[in-house]
């Protein structure tokens, strides 16, 4: 790497520093645009500090927020909002099934072939599947809408501002599955769902249970 290279990246980490945003958050309302209106029964798996779940509860739904970290749980039941959390492993957790699951940046810290089955499996039938993931960039077009994705975020920083209020973010490890290997995994293991790709190395996954 050339020494301006080096000069522009450290520029654009301290710009970003600065002027810190939620990439889950901003697509906070475009989830629940993908819900039912009015969902019975809500789990949020990986819930962090909460601030979706209070969103979920807000709709009127009975609402389960699990995490294993146990500060964060801590935090969000420090702030309430009529939620239930859950300090667990999803998968050794006994759970409800749910008219509605979210998963939020969390399906690529398991197995892809372990977690759609397993998230399938706490819907109650006609529930809705929910998951905002991360995926590995692989093809020419992830890099290329990767690069559109660090200019859009430098435009969104800015507009925010430098003292725009944040929730603390939830720990989000590196994605492993390209975005081809999901859709895979996901028509073999989820039959029917839909999955579009997002700005800010997100892609989204609905599904309906029969």
């Amino acid at each position: 790497m050339t020494s301006l290279g080096a000069r522009l990246i450290a520029a654009m980490n301290r710009f970003n520093a600065a002027r810190p945003w939620d990439h889950n958050a901003h697509y906070h309302r475009l989830i629940l645009r993908q819900l039912p209106e009015k969902p019975r029964s809500a789990l949020d798996i990986g819930c962090g500090t909460g601030e979706f779940a209070r969103k979920l509860a807000a709709t009127g739904a009975r609402v389960d927020g699990i995490d294993t970290d146990p500060a964060a749980i801590a935090e969000a039941a420090r702030t309430g909002g009529g939620v239930r959390y859950l300090t667990a492993d999803v998968r050794t957790a006994r759970l409800d099934r749910y008219a509605a699951v979210v998963s939020i940046a969390t399906v690529h810290h398991l197995p892809l072939t372990e977690a759609l089955p397993l998230l399938r499996g706490l819907l109650e039938p006609g529930g809705t599947l929910v998951v905002l993931g991360l995926y590995r960039e692989h093809t020419i077009t992830d890099r290329l809408l990767g690069l559109t994705a660090v200019a859009a975020n430098l435009l969104v920083a800015a507009l925010r501002g430098r003292n725009t209020p944040r929730t603390p973010p939830m720990c989000t490890g590196p994605a492993r599955e390209a975005l081809a290997r999901i859709r895979s995994a996901a028509a073999t293991q989820l039959p029917g769902a839909r999955i579009r790709r997002r700005l800010f190395w997100r892609y989204i996954l609905v599904y309906e249970h029969p």
